[in-house]
């Protein structure tokens, strides 16, 4: 007589496990949105971030005036580090931005001079959103130094 062995799991075993993970999937999905667009939004402003600090450094090591503009006059777009050559506007990097993420209109513009200074002498900030997360809001003071703020939930 030969003895069978049991190896595996039974139908009804299996089904009881999927049905688990379902039910632990749908519990979950919710708070990972939200994680989700929360890491897009960090991302985003610190993409900013690195535009501003590395247009600072050109304005300083070029001794010449260095722009970091919006993509056709909206954040949304990307954004774009411009210097003058020779006469000539030469991008020198350029960043793209998601079109789910949300931006202030306002300013349309960071001039960095020579010195490492904002052109203007007033410092400007840029608020970067999106639903379901902490807004973040990317300021630089009027001596050119860039950073970022935590601001409560978006207001979309």
């Amino acid at each position: 007589m030969s003895k069978v062995s049991n190896r595996g799991f039974t139908l009804i075993e299996l089904i009881t496990a999927l049905a688990l993970v379902a039910i632990l999937a749908v519990l979950a999905i919710p708070s990972f949105r939200g994680f989700i667009a929360n890491q897009q939004v960090k991302t985003a402003s610190y993409d900013l971030l690195v535009a501003l600090n590395y247009a600072r450094g050109e304005a300083i090591k070029r001794n010449e005036t260095v722009t970091v503009q919006a993509v056709g006059g909206a954040w949304s777009g990307g954004w774009q580090v411009k210097a003058t050559i020779d006469g000539t506007a030469v991008v020198l990097k350029e960043w793209d931005a998601q079109n789910t993420i949300s931006f202030s209109d306002t300013p349309v513009s960071f001039a960095f001079l020579a010195n490492g200074r904002i052109s203007g002498g007033v410092g400007a900030s840029l608020s970067v959103c999106k639903r379901k997360a902490t807004q973040r809001i990317v300021i630089v003071d009027m001596s050119g130094h860039a950073s970022l703020k935590r601001s409560g939930a978006c207001s979309e």
